[in-house]
C-alpha cells in the first residue's frame, strides 16, 4: 500500500491560473485609467472652451460702454465667425483677434473655431467648437460648447 505525502509548494497549473486571473485584472485597471484619462482630456478642453466663451461675453460686457452708447447696433458688431470677422481697426475686429489667438493657445490648436451672434433682445451667444477624439478611440469628432447671455 502506497502512502501519500502531503503537497509541499503549488503545481504548474495552479499557477498558470492565477496568471491568467491576474492578467485579466490587470488588462480591466488598464482599460478603466485609459478611459478615465481620455475623459479628462475632454474636460479640460470643455472648460477651456467655457472658459474662454465667458471672457468673450466679458470683454463684449465692458466695451458696451464704448460702442455707441450701448446700442444693439453696437452690440451686433461683434456679429462674426473665426473666419468672418469684422474689419481689424474696429474694437470688435480686435477683439476677435485676441480671442481666436486665446481659443488656439487653450484648446492647444484642436481646430477650434466660434461663432457669435446676438439678437433683437441683446442675447448674445457665443459657441465654439473643436476637435477631438471620439469616445470610443477611433477617429475624431467635434464638440462644442454655447454660453448664452443678455448684454
Amino acid at each position: 500500500m502506497r502512502r501519500h505525502t502531503k503537497q509541499r509548494g503549488i503545481t504548474l497549473i495552479e499557477v498558470l491560473v492565477t496568471m491568467v486571473i491576474l492578467t485579466i485584472g490587470i488588462t480591466g485597471i488598464a482599460i478603466v485609467q485609459a478611459t478615465s484619462m481620455q475623459s479628462g482630456a475632454q474636460m479640460k478642453y470643455r472648460s477651456a472652451a467655457i472658459s474662454s466663451a465667458q471672457s468673450m461675453i466679458d470683454v463684449m460686457r465692458a466695451n458696451r460702454i464704448g460702442i455707441a452708447a450701448q446700442s444693439l447696433a453696437g452690440l451686433q458688431s461683434y456679429v462674426g465667425t473665426n473666419t468672418t470677422m469684422p474689419a481689424a481697426d474696429t474694437q470688435a475686429g480686435k477683439d476677435f483677434v485676441a480671442f481666436d489667438a486665446e481659443l488656439q493657445t487653450s484648446l492647444e490648436n484642436r481646430s477650434p473655431a466660434f461663432r457669435i451672434q446676438v439678437d433683437g433682445s441683446r442675447e448674445v451667444t457665443v459657441t465654439i467648437s473643436w476637435t477631438q477624439r471620439n469616445d470610443t478611440g477611433s477617429g475624431t469628432g467635434t464638440e462644442s460648447y454655447s454660453v448664452n447671455a443678455i448684454l
